[in-house]
């Protein structure tokens, strides 16, 4: 788990179109390059201090399951507002 977090990190997205994935289907290795890529930013941003690798990697995993799930859901349609398209329109 540890070396995993050596590399330069990309955004979620950036990384599920760099391993060639889409949020409907990423494959257990870009799942986990996600997973690794949060991780390395969490421990970056406390400055690699006062804290574990495995603390980062479960909340980056955490994290990137929600961004799939919420991203799978958007794309389904069922994350999107309701149509108020006809809103403030009269019916005759």
């Amino acid at each position: 788990m540890t070396d995993k977090l050596r590399t330069r990190p990309t955004s979620k997205a950036a990384a599920l179109e760099s391993n060639g994935a889409s949020p409907d289907r990423v494959s257990p290795e870009a799942r986990e390059r996600m997973i690794a890529d949060a991780a390395y930013i969490h421990a970056e941003q406390r400055g690699f201090q006062n804290g574990s690798p495995e603390d980062d990697w479960l909340r980056a995993e955490k994290e990137v399951d929600e961004f799939l799930a919420q991203t799978r859901r958007a794309r389904s349609g069922l994350d999107l507002p309701p149509d108020d398209s006809s809103a403030g329109q009269q019916i005759v």
